[in-house]
């Protein structure tokens, strides 16, 4: 379920199935294996709770180090992206067939990240460290709302998710304290997106609300679309492409 990311001249594919779990590094040119690395060890009763569909991102720390920031059920892990050594893992607990995609704040060397299924956390961890960070890294993790499927937006120091059962918050990057919650109605698979100024978040009922973002959460407007959205919306110049399993709509903005 994972997206396929490219790297430089790497083509990096994480691929935690049913009965491994592993990242590999492929030359983007030949398709050949550059570097393999398998999962840490995952405490759980079947592969069913060790599989994850999260997608990778690359960010460079404030030491110079570049990082592929792999996400996996119960374990974040962060790769050197040329040779597939292990820079740092932590530990997160028994979340499992991971979606959200983190999103990294160089300003405080700070990614985020949701833990999949199960009961649903959101964690702030420091990129700076070696080894196990389990017990050293984690800035504040939050309990309250915390989507299972949709991804974190951070945006000018906040950090906005919905749950899949229709509740937007507004969550202080800094201490992870919430400033806004509201309930938008519906369920959510859709992540939400930041374009033209506004936030959009669309529902599986097909309901698009737009918030001003900040903290105090305005609703700027509600617009209805024909079927159903689960699919991330997307940015191309000035237009916003939005999906659903009726048609495929471009909204300028």
């Amino acid at each position: 379920g994972s997206s396929p990311f490219i790297h430089g001249d790497l083509l990096i594919l994480i691929q935690d199935g049913l009965e491994r779990q592993y990242v590999a590094a492929l030359d983007k040119k030949t398709g050949n294996t550059v570097w393999e690395r398998d999962r840490p060890e995952m405490e759980a009763p079947s592969g069913d709770l060790k599989k994850a569909f999260c997608t990778p991102i690359a960010i460079r720390d404030k030491k110079g180090r570049e990082q592929l920031i792999c996400m996996a059920s119960q374990w974040m892990v962060a790769y050197e992206p040329q040779s597939g050594e292990e820079i740092w893992r932590l530990y997160h607990g028994k979340g499992f067939s991971v979606v959200p995609r983190p999103v990294f704040d160089p300003e405080t060397d700070t990614v985020f990240f949701s833990t999949g299924f199960g009961k649903p956390e959101l964690w702030a961890v420091r990129v700076d460290g070696d080894g196990d960070v389990t017990d050293t890294h984690v800035v504040w993790t939050n309990r309250q709302g915390i989507p299972a499927k949709s991804s974190p937006l951070l945006h000018d120091g906040r950090i906005y998710v919905v749950a899949d059962s229709g509740v937007a918050s507004c969550i202080d990057a800094s201490d992870g304290s919430q400033i806004w919650k509201k309930r938008l109605g519906g369920d959510f698979s859709a992540s939400p997106i930041l374009v033209g100024g506004n936030l959009y978040f669309g529902s599986h009922e097909g309901v698009v609300t737009v918030i001003q973002p900040g903290d105090e959460g305005n609703v700027v407007a509600e617009n209805q679309v024909e079927g159903k959205i689960m699919a991330s919306p997307a940015v191309v110049n000035d237009s916003l492409v939005l999906r659903t399993d009726k048609a495929i709509y471009m909204l300028q903005y």
